[in-house]
């Protein structure tokens, strides 16, 4: 892979939105080895709006109103010259294919391995490693890459706009709290840790705590405010932008 090369680059984002804030390292690093390309990203419908590194466009779709493959075909007006493709599904490289895009990179699986070019093998067995690791194994074998910690870099002007319509006002000083997760129990932390660190940070710092996640998120928040004092619960009360830029005000999130 030549990171000397120009045109276009696209990055296929993962659909899951922990997933996407694991690739912002890589997208990071893409930009940094291609400083003369352009990078437009692809991201799934309703995360169009965050504040995602790139240097060019922020692509949604919408699989409820667009096929991979349409999509794909109205890519071809960009003329991109090479496609990172993050996730390991068969639409995805398909995607990328319809768009008619001389370098699709991604991992092999799922029997896409003939509409990806190059197809990537995993150096190691998928998911035994970092996330993080595991999107940078794509652009090897460039000698060197670092690996970056995923990142938003957000200002104060965009900080300010996103928290001026929040339900309340924030207090100074937080600590914030995100414990839902999509898959319930299976992939959370437990809520009575949940409730015993809270109670510690919360002791030991003498700040207030606030609880983020969506309306699904309720019944967890609930338990857990319930059982200290001096928590607030915005779980389903916010946007995703605001939550991003209630996490960067925060002295500390979990």
């Amino acid at each position: 892979m030549n990171s000397e090369s120009s045109g276009g680059i696209l990055i296929r984002t993962p659909n899951w939105l922990g997933d996407l804030m694991m690739s912002t390292a890589f997208i990071h690093q893409v930009m940094e080895l291609f400083p003369e390309s352009e990078v437009d990203l692809v991201v799934r419908s309703g995360f169009e709006e965050l504040p995602l590194p790139c240097r060019g466009r922020i692509l949604s779709f919408d699989k409820k109103t667009q096929t991979p493959g349409n999509f794909g075909k109205n890519l071809r007006q960009y003329e991109y010259q090479k496609m990172f493709i993050l996730p390991p599904s068969f639409s995805s490289a398909w995607m990328g294919f319809r768009a008619s895009i001389p370098e699709r990179i991604g991992f092999s699986g799922d029997f896409r391995k003939i509409l990806l070019k190059p197809a990537k093998k995993h150096e190691n067995p998928p998911r035994q490693i970092h996330l993080v690791d595991e999107y940078m194994e794509l652009l090897n074998p460039l000698p060197g890459t670092p690996n970056r910690f995923p990142r938003l870099e957000v200002n104060e002007d965009w900080l300010e706009k996103q928290l001026k319509f929040l339900p309340q006002s924030l207090p100074e000083k937080f600590i914030c709290f995100a414990p839902g997760a999509v898959y319930g129990p299976a992939k959370q932390w437990p809520l009575e840790s949940f409730r015993e660190l809270g109670e510690i940070m919360t002791r030991e710092s003498d700040l207030p705590m606030i609880l983020l996640g969506t309306e699904a998120d309720q019944e967890t928040a609930e338990f857990i405010q319930n059982q200290s004092k001096g928590i607030t619960n915005l779980c389903g009360k916010t946007s995703l932008n605001q939550l991003v830029a209630i996490l960067a005000r925060a002295s500390f999130g979990k």
